[in-house]
């Protein structure tokens, strides 16, 4: 009844991977980022160890010594897969934590410690139980070590959670706590479920639980992408639109909420002289000035080619003027840097909206826009 129940669990696991693994598979590989390559890494390990688990329940106990080969060599793989995944969700929040890629190569062969140990004691396992051992009738049995198959990969669990919380304790305010929040979640549920396999022999749920993280972290990445700029890296005008619409329908903790409607001046020219890959350039700049200007709890979004908005609360209007003028400082800061061939210059409007004020979000964006292009038609006259 068990092996029954347990193979149809996995047969389901593996199919939520595939449906996972194809809807990836059909977005154009050249717009997936590294982060998303990995994710994928780990899809096929999951699926490999639900594979490896399910042929370990339908050979368990199969007397013939063809079954008995097959299932000693599915348990070391399957041991050698268990911290391997681990490594491979490490180096993704490494990644999704912008850790430069170079950086993470050199980290590699300390990395990779627990995991090659992982694989020894497993090949060891063998020839001498230790994690594992299987008998003449061919019947899986745990070893005295076999804690250690859990142990080792639970090393890499702590160590990014000590990434994370360092990251939380050295700055609160850090732009990545929404991506904290949802990478901390993946280890909580296969933690879970290995604790109850370890302690209820015969229970095999760890890899199920893994999938229904996995999961999740899919959802979370499929909301991603659908909100987010794939240039910038910033809210896209769908995010934008909902974002505001939000702010609005609920009271704001300041005494004024203000909108801040971005254009970069002569952009057009920009790629007409230079290239629409130096003009992608400038808009990934762009983005960046603001960033390094705004505050952390600021909301930025592109919202056209050249169109980026700003969406804030203050104490008064002179906050956010200081804002407005911390924008114009960066992008001076970056002119005279002379990194990009071109000149980075930017017209912005406002609107403010007072606390307990009505106000639609049409009306908004349109005094903003009214305001932007005032600015912009004073600096071509002054051209």
């Amino acid at each position: 009844m068990n092996d029954a129940l347990y193979v149809t669990i996995n047969a389901i696991g593996t199919m939520l991977l595939l449906l996972m693994l194809f809807n990836f598979g059909s977005r154009n590989v050249i717009s997936k980022g590294l982060d998303d390559r990995i994710f994928t890494i780990m899809l096929w390990v999951n699926m490999f160890l639900l594979i490896t688990d399910t042929v370990m329940w339908l050979l368990n106990g199969n007397l013939s010594p063809l079954a008995g080969a097959v299932l000693r060599i599915d348990t070391v793989l399957y041991y050698i897969s268990q911290p391997l995944i681990c490594l491979i969700w490490f180096i993704y929040c490494e990644l999704k934590l912008n850790v430069d890629m170079r950086k993470i190569i050199r980290q590699l062969p300390w990395l990779s410690i627990p995991t090659v140990a992982a694989a020894a004691l497993t090949v060891a396992s063998l020839f001498k139980p230790l994690f594992f051992y299987i008998g003449a009738d061919n019947v899986y049995q745990r070893a005295d070590l076999f804690f250690l198959g859990f142990g080792l990969p639970l090393l890499y669990i702590f160590g990014v959670y000590f990434i994370m919380l360092r990251m939380v304790l050295k700055d609160p305010k850090t732009p990545k706590r929404e991506t904290i929040r949802f990478l901390y979640l993946y280890p909580i549920l296969p933690v879970v479920c290995a604790v109850i396999q370890w302690l209820f022999y015969g229970v095999t749920i760890l890899w199920i639980g893994s999938v229904i993280s996995l999961l999740i972290i899919y959802f979370n990445l499929q909301n991603t992408l659908i909100t987010t700029d794939v240039l910038t890296g910033l809210s896209n005008r769908r995010r934008f639109e909902t974002y505001i619409e939000s702010k609005l329908s609920a009271p704001i903790r300041h005494p004024l909420l203000f909108a801040l409607m971005i254009d970069i001046d002569k952009f057009r020219d920009i790629n007409n002289k230079f290239g629409h890959i130096m003009g992608d350039e400038a808009l990934k700049n762009v983005a960046e000035i603001i960033k390094a200007a705004v505050s952390r709890e600021d909301f930025i979004a592109r919202v056209g080619g050249e169109e980026f908005v700003v969406i804030g609360e203050r104490d008064n209007p002179e906050l956010a003027f200081k804002t407005m003028q911390a924008i114009k400082d960066e992008t001076l800061q970056f002119n005279e840097k002379k990194t990009a061939p071109y000149i980075l210059s930017m017209s912005i409007g406002y609107a403010f909206i007072k606390n307990g004020e009505r106000r639609t979000a049409d009306e908004i964006i349109k005094e903003a826009d009214k305001r932007m292009y005032n600015e912009k038609n004073r600096v071509d006259a002054e051209v």
